[in-house]
Order: structure tokens, then C-alpha cells, then sequence
């Protein structure tokens, strides 16, 4: 089990070394704006103009780089594509670990990963925090949460499909669609909700009881984060056992 787990990671080095170097440096230029606003050209800026890059830079630099390495890490770097292009699976049946063993090294990686993003993004929060002169409160934790469980859902099902399709363009456009199917669908419910109050409130209530409305969403989507994350690791694991023992029969 530890053979492949070191196989797994050193295949896929570079794709995860670039994954994270690209997450450094997209903070690293976070740094830099928000050093610049202390004592740079962009402290000069005053009023709205200040605000609104105040704003931006700190939401987007807190999480945007986080969410970047969760994506980064999400898939296995091209190990499964590599394997079936070099015929290396048709020999992996031979080896001590089964198919249950071979699965499960890729989503004890995915955990790895994930925690230890989850940690970076921690002190990536503190880091832009301190640079910003916020305080670190739940909302903060809830919205990294979120994050991490959202990308945990396109890793776990990212595997299964891999070693179904043995392509990452075929996993790609059904992530795609899959995305743009879930998008549409909250777009159409907004409006529908939207439709219901128009003409019977004014513009600014309706305004507040949408962002009173989304924040009991993202607060129930938070308590059960984990549990999603869990049942999602586990429904990839069962999946990616039956494509390749699939795999095995053909």
C-alpha cells in the first residue's frame, strides 16, 4: 500500500508542484496589492474606489488561491490516463493489493490533500486577515468549508469517470455540463423566488430577504459539509472499485 501511494505521488509530482506553486504565487501577488494599499500607490485612493479594491482583493485573495490548490489537487496529476496509455493496468491485477487497495490509495491521497489544503487555506485567511486588519470570525471557516466541499465533490466523482472514459477531455465536458446543468437550475429557482415578491415589496426588502435567505442556505450547507464531504469520498470510492473491476472483466 505505501509502494503505491509513494508511485501515485511521485507520477504526479508535477502536476501537484505546479498546482501549488501557481497557489503561492497567486497569494504572493495578493501580498503585494494589499502591501501596496498600506504603503503604495493604491493608498492613495480614497473614498468608494478604496473600499471596493479593499473589498475585492481581500475576499478574492483570501479564497480564490485555496480554491485554486483544492482544483489543483482534485484529480490524481494524469496517473490513470498515463496507466492505460503504457498498459500498465493490464498488469496491475498481479499485484498483492487489490482492486479495494488500488482504489482506496487514491482517495487516501484525496484526503491528504485536502487536509492539508485546508490547513493552508487557514493560514492563507490569517495571512490576508492581518494584512487587512479584519478579525477571523465563523464566516470565514464556513466559507473555506464550503469551498473544500464543493471541490471534494468534483474529485470524487473526477476518479471514477477517469478510469471510465480513459480521457480527461470526455470527464471535462461532463463536469462541464454537470456545472452548467446545477447553475442554471439555482438561476431558474432564483427567479421563480424572484417572481413570486415581485410587485408585492419594494427592491431593498426583497434584496434582504434574498441575502437573509442565502445565508440559512450556506449556514445549512456548512453544518452538513462534512458529512456531504464523507458520503461524496465514499460513493467515488464504491464507484471507482466497480470501473475497474470492470476493467478486470474485459
Amino acid at each position: 500500500m505505501k509502494g503505491l501511494i509513494y508511485r501515485e505521488l511521485y507520477l504526479a509530482r508535477k502536476a501537484y508542484i505546479i498546482g501549488l506553486c501557481s497557489s503561492l504565487l497567486f497569494i504572493f501577488l495578493g501580498v503585494l496589492i494589499r502591501v501596496s494599499m498600506i504603503c503604495g500607490n493604491l493608498a492613495d485612493l480614497t473614498g468608494e474606489a478604496f473600499e471596493n479594491i479593499d473589498m475585492i482583493s481581500y475576499y478574492g485573495f483570501s479564497y480564490l488561491p485555496i480554491a485554486l490548490l483544492f482544483i489543483s489537487f482534485s484529480g490524481d496529476g494524469g496517473v490513470t490516463i498515463s496507466d492505460y496509455r503504457s498498459k500498465w493496468s493490464l498488469f496491475s491485477y498481479t499485484l498483492p493489493v487489490g482492486i479495494k487497495g488500488q482504489a482506496g490509495v487514491k482517495y487516501i491521497i484525496k484526503a491528504m490533500f485536502m487536509l492539508g489544503s485546508l490547513l493552508l487555506g487557514f493560514l492563507n485567511i490569517l495571512l490576508f486577515a492581518g494584512l487587512s486588519h479584519r478579525s477571523i470570525d465563523i464566516n470565514s471557516i464556513k466559507i473555506l468549508l464550503i469551498v473544500m466541499m464543493f471541490t471534494t465533490l468534483i474529485s470524487s466523482a473526477v476518479t471514477p469517470l477517469t478510469i471510465k472514459y480513459k480521457s480527461s477531455n470526455a470527464v471535462i465536458i461532463r463536469m462541464v455540463i454537470a456545472v452548467i446543468v446545477v447553475y442554471f437550475s439555482f438561476v431558474l429557482w432564483l427567479a421563480r423566488w424572484f417572481g413570486q415578491y415581485m410587485g408585492k415589496i419594494d427592491d431593498d426588502t426583497m434584496i434582504d430577504m434574498l441575502f437573509d435567505m442565502l445565508k440559512k442556505l450556506a449556514d445549512n450547507v456548512f453544518k452538513l459539509s462534512p458529512i456531504i464531504m464523507v458520503v461524496a469520498m465514499g460513493i467515488g470510492y464504491i464507484c471507482s472499485v466497480r470501473q475497474l473491476e470492470k476493467q478486470k472483466i474485459v
